[in-house]
């Protein structure tokens, strides 16, 4: 059987205390979506509507990232901008 030893905990979202845990190795990553991208693409498909432009696509790939104990998080969130460390 399984024990506790054999999971890996994953979760979703960035918190000061999710980011202790995946330090710590408590979790082993955050999966995170780009919501930059997401907000880019819904606003651009608002502004092809408008104008008339239909038929677009019915799912969009905005990417996702999993974060773990490599992420520079002193670094994520300055100045309004996310900078994603990925190996």
């Amino acid at each position: 059987g399984y024990g506790v030893s054999d999971m890996q905990v994953v979760c979703s979202d960035m918190t000061d205390r999710i980011w202790t845990y995946i330090s710590e190795g408590r979790y082993y990553s955050s999966v995170e979506k780009n919501v930059y991208e997401q907000c880019c693409q819904a606003v651009a498909y608002l502004k092809d509507y408008l104008n008339g432009k239909t038929g677009g696509k019915d799912v969009v790939y905005t990417g996702i990232t999993s974060i773990k104990q490599d992420f520079d998080y002193a670094a994520w969130g300055k100045d309004g901008k996310t900078i994603w460390k990925l190996s």
